[in-house]
């Protein structure tokens, strides 16, 4: 029996969100372990794989892991194993990027939660996908693969969520105004001075903002300072700065509109947001 000779493993990766609906395909356990049961959180229906040997077991603990969320797997192997995690997306891409995640089963069995994080870090083109998770689990110059591991991933919608926010450029870089509250001071921008203006939508995505003045002139911005193109930075973030330069009298003030367009194949989003503009 396989837990006479395995130690226990449980590799966790926090912040797993499942979706319900998809299409699985259960394994049924061979060691007798409720390794369900060691999920911090189950979503769904878990999914039990094994290796060819029986030597090696791994549950992910989600029966659908949405794309951007991390993954949640207990594994039971020999004690002492190194263990080898990777998740293989269709694109070609991997999670983690730069190679196989490697953890070491101590003698009880076990490895710190900290060490341990698979990011899904590809989204779908439409509805669900199931990717293969390479677990490979070496001892004592034994190699033992569970070959048939597979995380069902859902697609995020794209721009889902498209965010945007400004401040002074003078002012705190940590203080936004979100339009929650138009009375914040990061909602007030003088003029003769320049506004930052923030997005964050999906990566790789085409963004426009616009800021109108009072009159109705508008002001473009095409290019994003992170990256230099008109496209979002691979953690979805377009940053530019605008001038404000509006001919007010004395200490009159007047409101800014700013808008901002997201762009991906087919779907387009837009978000505004509204400042006072104050003379000097």
């Amino acid at each position: 029996m396989i837990h006479r000779i395995a130690g226990l493993l449980c590799i966790v990766a926090f912040g797993c969100s499942g979706l319900g609906g998809a299409p699985v395909v259960s394994h049924a356990a061979s060691s007798g372990t409720d390794l369900a049961g060691l999920c911090p959180t189950v979503v769904g229906h878990p999914l039990d794989f094994t290796s060819a040997s029986g030597l090696t077991e791994v549950v992910v603990c989600a029966s659908v892991v949405q794309s951007g969320s991390p993954v949640q797997l207990v594994v039971l192997t020999h004690r002492f194993a190194t263990v080898q995690l990777q998740l293989q997306f269709p694109d070609g891409t991997f999670s983690p990027a730069s190679g196989p995640l490697v953890v070491t089963a101590r003698a009880n069995g076990l490895v710190p939660v900290k060490l341990t994080k698979l990011d899904v870090t590809y989204n779908p083109v439409a509805g669900y996908v199931q990717v293969p998770l390479n677990v490979t689990a070496t001892w004592a110059g034994q190699k033992d693969a569970v070959s048939n591991a597979t995380v069902t991933v859902a697609q995020v919608p794209p721009l889902a969520s498209v965010v945007l926010r400004a401040r002074p450029d003078n002012g705190p870089a940590t203080d936004w105004c979100t339009g929650s509250n138009p009375n914040a001071p990061a909602c007030s921008i003088r003029d003769h001075s320049r506004v930052v203006l923030q997005v964050t939508t999906d990566p790789y995505t085409q963004v426009t903002i616009t800021l109108t003045y009072p009159d109705g002139t508008p002001i473009t911005c095409q290019t994003n300072t992170l990256t230099g193109t008109a496209l979002t930075s691979p953690k979805g973030v377009f940053v530019c700065r605008l001038p404000v330069v509006f001919p007010l009298k004395g200490s009159a003030s007047a409101v800014l509109t700013v808008s901002a367009e997201a762009s991906a194949p087919s779907v387009q989003k837009t978000a505004t947001l509204q400042l006072n503009l104050i003379g000097q």
